[in-house]
Protein backbone atom coordinates (compact mmCIF):
# COMPACT_ATOMS: atom_id res chain seq x y z
CA UNK A 1 0.00 0.00 0.00
CA UNK A 2 1.53 3.17 -1.13
CA UNK A 3 1.74 6.08 1.43
CA UNK A 4 -0.62 8.82 1.69
CA UNK A 5 0.24 12.53 1.38
CA UNK A 6 -1.99 13.23 4.62
CA UNK A 7 -1.00 12.17 7.80
CA UNK A 8 -3.34 10.47 9.89
CA UNK A 9 -4.35 9.57 13.66
CA UNK A 10 -5.51 5.97 14.26
CA UNK A 11 -6.00 5.58 10.26
CA UNK A 12 -9.39 7.43 9.95
CA UNK A 13 -10.11 10.28 7.70
CA UNK A 14 -13.44 12.44 7.38
CA UNK A 15 -13.88 14.91 4.58
CA UNK A 16 -14.01 18.89 5.56
CA UNK A 17 -15.51 21.30 2.96
CA UNK A 18 -12.29 21.49 1.17
CA UNK A 19 -11.38 18.12 -1.02
CA UNK A 20 -7.78 18.53 -0.16
CA UNK A 21 -8.29 19.34 3.72
CA UNK A 22 -8.91 16.21 6.20
CA UNK A 23 -10.11 15.62 9.92
CA UNK A 24 -8.82 13.04 11.66
CA UNK A 25 -9.95 11.65 15.19
CA UNK A 26 -8.84 12.10 17.95
CA UNK A 27 -7.75 10.40 21.11
CA UNK A 28 -11.32 9.37 22.45
CA UNK A 29 -14.43 8.99 20.62
CA UNK A 30 -15.51 11.83 23.21
CA UNK A 31 -12.89 13.97 21.97
CA UNK A 32 -14.15 13.63 18.33
CA UNK A 33 -17.55 14.82 18.54
CA UNK A 34 -16.62 17.77 20.68
CA UNK A 35 -13.66 18.92 17.77
CA UNK A 36 -14.44 22.25 16.58
CA UNK A 37 -13.35 21.35 13.19
CA UNK A 38 -15.40 18.51 13.32
CA UNK A 39 -18.57 20.65 14.85
CA UNK A 40 -17.77 23.12 12.19
CA UNK A 41 -17.96 20.66 9.19
CA UNK A 42 -21.03 19.02 10.32
CA UNK A 43 -23.40 22.06 11.14
CA UNK A 44 -22.01 23.03 7.47
CA UNK A 45 -23.65 20.10 6.11
CA UNK A 46 -26.61 20.78 8.26
CA UNK A 47 -26.71 24.08 6.64
CA UNK A 48 -26.64 23.14 3.16
CA UNK A 49 -29.28 20.42 3.75
CA UNK A 50 -31.42 22.97 5.01
CA UNK A 51 -31.21 26.00 2.50
CA UNK A 52 -31.46 23.32 -0.52
CA UNK A 53 -35.07 22.35 1.13
CA UNK A 54 -35.82 25.85 1.32
CA UNK A 55 -34.35 26.58 -2.12
CA UNK A 56 -36.79 24.15 -3.39
CA UNK A 57 -39.91 24.59 -1.58
CA UNK A 58 -40.72 26.83 -3.63
CA UNK A 59 -40.40 24.71 -6.88
CA UNK A 60 -42.49 21.75 -5.08
CA UNK A 61 -45.00 24.37 -4.18
CA UNK A 62 -45.52 24.78 -7.49
CA UNK A 63 -45.56 21.39 -8.87
CA UNK A 64 -47.69 20.49 -6.54
CA UNK A 65 -50.22 23.16 -7.58
CA UNK A 66 -49.90 22.70 -11.57
CA UNK A 67 -50.50 18.85 -11.18
CA UNK A 68 -53.25 19.75 -9.06
CA UNK A 69 -54.81 21.86 -11.85
CA UNK A 70 -53.97 19.72 -15.01
CA UNK A 71 -55.63 16.79 -12.88
CA UNK A 72 -58.74 19.69 -12.40
CA UNK A 73 -58.51 20.12 -16.20
CA UNK A 74 -58.52 16.41 -17.26
CA UNK A 75 -61.47 15.89 -14.78
CA UNK A 76 -63.21 18.42 -16.60
CA UNK A 77 -62.48 17.58 -19.77
CA UNK A 78 -63.77 13.93 -19.34
CA UNK A 79 -66.97 15.09 -17.77
CA UNK A 80 -67.47 17.16 -20.64
CA UNK A 81 -67.19 13.88 -23.36
CA UNK A 82 -69.53 12.30 -20.98
CA UNK A 83 -72.30 14.95 -21.26
CA UNK A 84 -71.13 15.47 -25.18
CA UNK A 85 -71.82 11.48 -25.99
CA UNK A 86 -75.10 11.21 -23.87
CA UNK A 87 -76.18 14.14 -26.00
CA UNK A 88 -75.89 12.78 -29.05
CA UNK A 89 -77.09 9.16 -27.99
CA UNK A 90 -79.74 11.11 -26.88
CA UNK A 91 -80.17 12.61 -30.06
CA UNK A 92 -79.62 9.75 -32.20
CA UNK A 93 -81.95 7.17 -30.20
CA UNK A 94 -84.36 6.62 -32.96
CA UNK A 95 -81.33 5.44 -35.11
CA UNK A 96 -79.65 3.26 -32.65
CA UNK A 97 -82.70 1.27 -32.67
CA UNK A 98 -83.78 0.96 -35.65
CA UNK A 99 -79.74 -0.81 -35.97
CA UNK A 100 -80.43 -2.96 -33.13
CA UNK A 101 -83.93 -3.36 -34.76
CA UNK A 102 -82.00 -4.69 -37.94
CA UNK A 103 -79.58 -7.10 -35.84
CA UNK A 104 -76.87 -5.07 -34.48
CA UNK A 105 -76.15 -6.43 -31.19
CA UNK A 106 -75.39 -4.90 -27.90
CA UNK A 107 -71.67 -5.21 -28.40
CA UNK A 108 -71.95 -3.45 -32.04
CA UNK A 109 -73.68 -0.50 -30.59
CA UNK A 110 -71.29 -0.25 -27.84
CA UNK A 111 -68.03 -0.34 -30.06
CA UNK A 112 -69.48 1.68 -32.65
CA UNK A 113 -69.82 4.91 -30.09
CA UNK A 114 -66.17 4.17 -28.52
CA UNK A 115 -64.96 3.94 -32.19
CA UNK A 116 -66.32 7.27 -33.23
CA UNK A 117 -65.22 8.93 -29.54
CA UNK A 118 -61.52 7.07 -30.61
CA UNK A 119 -61.75 9.09 -33.91
CA UNK A 120 -62.46 12.63 -32.62
CA UNK A 121 -59.87 12.33 -29.74
CA UNK A 122 -57.67 11.31 -32.17
CA UNK A 123 -58.18 14.19 -34.04
CA UNK A 124 -58.00 16.35 -30.79
CA UNK A 125 -54.83 14.83 -29.62
CA UNK A 126 -53.22 16.07 -32.92
CA UNK A 127 -53.95 18.87 -33.04
CA UNK A 128 -52.77 19.42 -29.67
CA UNK A 129 -49.76 17.35 -29.68
CA UNK A 130 -48.94 19.54 -32.35
CA UNK A 131 -49.85 22.50 -30.63
CA UNK A 132 -47.84 21.54 -27.34
CA UNK A 133 -44.44 20.48 -29.06
CA UNK A 134 -45.07 23.66 -31.39
CA UNK A 135 -44.95 25.98 -27.92
CA UNK A 136 -42.40 23.90 -26.13
CA UNK A 137 -39.74 24.57 -29.38
CA UNK A 138 -40.85 28.38 -29.17
CA UNK A 139 -40.36 28.20 -25.07
CA UNK A 140 -37.36 26.50 -25.20
CA UNK A 141 -35.65 29.20 -28.31
CA UNK A 142 -37.11 32.47 -26.02
CA UNK A 143 -36.98 31.81 -22.30
CA UNK A 144 -34.17 29.00 -23.02
CA UNK A 145 -35.89 26.49 -21.04
CA UNK A 146 -35.13 22.56 -21.28
CA UNK A 147 -37.11 21.14 -23.86
CA UNK A 148 -40.42 18.78 -22.30
CA UNK A 149 -39.02 14.99 -23.30
CA UNK A 150 -40.73 12.80 -25.72
CA UNK A 151 -41.84 10.53 -23.31
CA UNK A 152 -43.61 12.78 -21.50
CA UNK A 153 -45.39 14.15 -24.22
CA UNK A 154 -45.76 9.90 -25.53
CA UNK A 155 -47.34 9.65 -21.92
CA UNK A 156 -49.82 12.98 -22.51
CA UNK A 157 -51.35 10.97 -25.65
CA UNK A 158 -51.86 7.86 -23.89
CA UNK A 159 -53.49 9.45 -21.25
CA UNK A 160 -55.96 11.21 -23.02
CA UNK A 161 -57.01 8.26 -25.36
CA UNK A 162 -57.71 6.38 -22.04
CA UNK A 163 -59.17 9.53 -20.25
CA UNK A 164 -61.52 9.58 -23.40
CA UNK A 165 -62.41 6.02 -23.75
CA UNK A 166 -63.01 5.74 -19.78
CA UNK A 167 -65.12 9.22 -20.31
CA UNK A 168 -67.46 7.59 -23.32
CA UNK A 169 -68.23 3.89 -21.66
CA UNK A 170 -71.06 4.71 -19.82
CA UNK A 171 -72.50 6.53 -22.65
CA UNK A 172 -72.20 3.78 -25.07
CA UNK A 173 -73.16 1.03 -22.50
CA UNK A 174 -76.40 3.69 -22.41
CA UNK A 175 -77.11 3.53 -26.03
CA UNK A 176 -76.96 -0.74 -26.26
CA UNK A 177 -79.60 -0.73 -23.93
CA UNK A 178 -82.01 1.01 -26.06
CA UNK A 179 -84.17 -1.47 -26.81
CA UNK A 180 -85.32 -1.90 -31.04
CA UNK A 181 -89.26 -0.64 -29.93
CA UNK A 182 -87.53 2.72 -29.79
CA UNK A 183 -87.30 3.00 -33.61
CA UNK A 184 -90.62 2.57 -33.99
CA UNK A 185 -91.89 5.50 -31.53
CA UNK A 186 -92.04 9.00 -32.92
CA UNK A 187 -90.08 11.67 -30.64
Amino acid sequence: MAPSRYPLKQGIRLKQDKPWRWLTVLSSPANFFNNKQFLKAYNQALNAKRYRKRSYRQHNATNKILTTVVTTLTLITSFGIVGLAIFSINRRTKQIGTRRALGATRWQIMCYFMVENFLISAVGVFIGSLGAIGLNMWMVSTFNLTPISFELIIFGIVTLFVVGQLAVLYPARKAALIPPATATRTI
